[in-house]
């Protein structure tokens, strides 16, 4: 018996597949960066309920007091990344760029 030659359709059919796996991947770890950095801010920074809900000073996370210098190289890219994908936005004043808002996701 011989094994049936694969086709261009059957080669496609399998790169769509795997393309499709591999987004849907994706898409759970981009989940789960937004959930990550939520979690660190919720967790390090502090609430600042004067601004409204949700809202987060972050300079705990980055004081050098308080942190290893790793941590705070962890942090800035936490934040940095939460920003990018739209878990976290910075205030609309500049005179306070220390204070994020999570967003809901």
């Amino acid at each position: 018996m011989t094994t049936p030659t694969p086709t261009l359709i059957d080669s496609l059919t399998h790169d769509l597949t795997l393309h499709i796996e591999l987004w849907g991947v994706g898409v759970n770890v981009m989940q789960m960066l937004r959930q990550y950095v939520v979690s660190d801010v919720e967790s390090y920074a502090v609430a600042v309920p004067a601004e409204g809900p949700r809202w987060y000073d972050v300079r705990p996370m980055v004081d050098l007091r308080e942190h290893a210098p790793a941590f705070i190289d962890m942090a800035h890219h936490a934040l940095a990344v939460g920003i990018a994908l739209g878990a976290i936005t910075r205030h609309s004043d500049a005179d306070r760029p220390w204070l994020v808002r999570v967003m809901a996701f």
